[in-house]
């Protein structure tokens, strides 16, 4: 006859359900995090196009030209 044992190996029902909830808010945390820093990036990306003026030469070579 076998021993009954006391101690179960098999977790409990409700371990998978707030590790895939624990999975879900981590990866919505990261999505929300890169869709921010992409915009971040695009508005910088912008800003500094706007700062940025050609050179003195290169606007009389482009006079020039016309």
């Amino acid at each position: 006859m076998q021993a009954a044992s006391t101690h179960d190996s098999t977790p409990a029902p409700g371990w998978w359900r707030r590790w895939w909830r624990a999975i879900a808010v981590v990866t919505l945390l990261l999505l929300a995090y890169a869709v921010a820093l992409a915009w971040v990036t695009r508005r910088l990306e912008a800003d500094v196009q706007q700062s940025l003026h050609p050179l003195p030469a290169v606007q009389h070579d482009a006079r020039a030209d016309d």
